[in-house]
């Protein structure tokens, strides 16, 4: 029996046809290969999780909050995110081999009046007169020695870990190190061996986040920013000291969070200042024989080495939402308001040039380099009410130290952290422009009739005995069982 070619092989043979039926394979062979690609790449940066859970909100903005990004920030910001082979996800964290970290050795000891290697180093001779600081003499052996309990219940690498940039020790009311260790910020992608430090010691040693720069433990929109996914931060500690309004929609539920943050701490300088302060007012009020005394200034806004040489463009000028800030100087310079205002960091160190500002602030805003912390508290102390636009924000400092010395603040509502701190005792909110005026209008009139008590709401809620006390009760309750406290 003779095989004959079907009419389908007959089709299949004919050379124009099998052509466009080979040109037809090529092209899906070719899309499902690019879909293979792009899938490959999403997941080796770790996008899937990110793309798959959309990015919660803390709070609905019916209104733009801030200049878009041009074209120049969003090639830059991509460019930050694609650029490196660090780690930048949790399945970076999870999967990217480090290499065997490298322990930094310890700092040198304090001796009292300089620094040696080691107590026993520190006399250099001289016996116990330079025994001091971290150091106590013991006198039946003649050796300058470690003061007993400052370390005792340390892991036995913790004196070295916490001289790497981000970790930051946690210390008792005694000045006791306890085995916890605070991350303040971001590690950088390509801190490599910083990440390896933490995987080594995440066991051993109880590392918690602390909000304390930009919108950590979420990823910054601020295009000079290195970028991660927000699952990275949120997740690798088991704890977490944080600012945001709902943190149930930002942490998985085994994280444990509590509603503290870098700024609620230390604040005993300005509350010692603003008291000074006031003292010598009422000497000056009695010698000129008036009720009160005029500030010389309406309002100070604290930039952060305003990246003066492009003009106020660049990452601190971003974090300090100076868009929102020159617009919001235009309503207080105008003659509706007609402010006084300083703007600190807005000059170059050589005080020879300074950021644009609005033409109608001429005459009515100083500029100045930036400044050490006491001359900014002057500054405060001098003026009606701190200025704050920012958002992008989580531990805004000057804000606690601003009503430590007992000034209101004009807070941008939507700020990630720092909202806390607002109430009818310590300063307004405002939205944005469109409500500007109004929020400006209500801290003037209650400042004007001390209707603001900011310096007692601090030492009513903050500070480090109450946060403290707060940080200690989060610690015991969830952890109780990782760390030794000491008595």
């Amino acid at each position: 029996m003779a095989i004959t070619p079907s009419p389908i092989t007959s089709i299949r043979s004919t050379p124009a046809l099998r052509r466009r039926k080979t040109s037809r394979i090529s092209f899906f062979r070719c899309l499902i290969a690019g879909h293979l690609a792009l899938y490959v790449v999403l997941w080796t940066w770790g996008l899937l999780e990110f793309i798959d859970k959309p990015i919660p909100h803390h709070t609905e903005r019916d209104t733009p909050l801030r200049h878009p990004l041009s074209r120049e920030q969003q090639k830059k910001k991509s460019k930050n995110m694609s650029q490196g082979v660090g780690i930048r996800s949790l399945y970076d964290f999870q999967h990217k081999k480090l290499p065997r970290p490298i322990l930094p050795s310890s700092p040198d000891v304090s001796c009292g009046g300089h620094f040696s290697p080691s107590c026993e180093e520190c006399p250099q001779g001289n016996g116990a007169a330079w025994c001091n600081g971290e150091c106590v003499w013991n006198k039946e052996q003649q050796k300058c020695l470690t003061m007993p309990g400052k370390w005792n219940y340390t892991h036995p690498d913790y004196r070295a870990l916490v001289s790497v940039g981000p970790f930051q020790e946690v210390v008792n009311q005694d000045d006791v190190r306890v085995n916890i260790i605070l991350v303040k910020r971001p590690l950088e992608p390509n801190e490599i061996n910083t990440w390896a430090l933490f995987k080594k010691y995440k066991n051993d040693i109880l590392f918690l986040g602390i909000s304390s720069f930009e919108m950590y433990p979420r990823s910054s929109p601020n295009p000079f920013s290195s970028n991660f996914t927000n699952d990275l931060y949120t997740t690798i500690y088991p704890g977490f000291l944080q600012m945001e309004r709902n943190p149930e929609q930002i942490f998985p539920k085994e994280v444990k969070t509590v509603l503290l943050s870098e700024s609620d701490f230390k604040l005993d300088i300005p509350l010692e200042k603003s008291f000074a302060f006031e003292k010598k007012e009422k000497k000056k009020k009695k010698k000129k024989g008036t009720a009160s005394l005029k500030k010389r200034y309406d309002w100070v806004y604290s930039g952060t080495d305003q990246d003066v040489a492009d003009n106020c463009v660049g990452w601190s000028s971003y974090a300090k939402n100076w868009s929102f800030a020159l617009e919001a100087m235009e309503v207080m310079c105008s003659p509706e308001f007609n402010l006084k205002g300083v703007v600190i960091a807005s000059k170059n160190k050589q005080n020879t040039t300074a950021c644009t500002i609005p033409p109608q602030c001429k005459g009515k805003v100083l500029q100045t380099t930036f400044l050490p912390q006491d001359e900014v508290f002057d500054y405060i102390l001098e003026s009606k009410f701190l200025f704050i636009p920012q958002i992008d924000d989580a531990s805004p400092r000057v804000v606690t130290q601003a009503l430590a010395l007992n000034r209101p603040v004009l807070m941008n509502q939507n700020i990630v952290g720092g909202w806390k701190y607002i109430n009818k005792k310590t300063g307004e909110f405002f939205h944005d422009l469109s409500n500007f005026r109004q929020s400006l209008s209500n801290i003037l009139e209650n400042e004007r009739n001390q209707r603001y008590q900011p310096r007692q709401y601090v030492m009513d809620h903050l500070g480090n005995e109450k946060a403290g006390m707060a940080f200690l009760k989060f610690v015991k309750d969830n952890f109780g069982h990782r760390v030794n406290i000491p008595d």
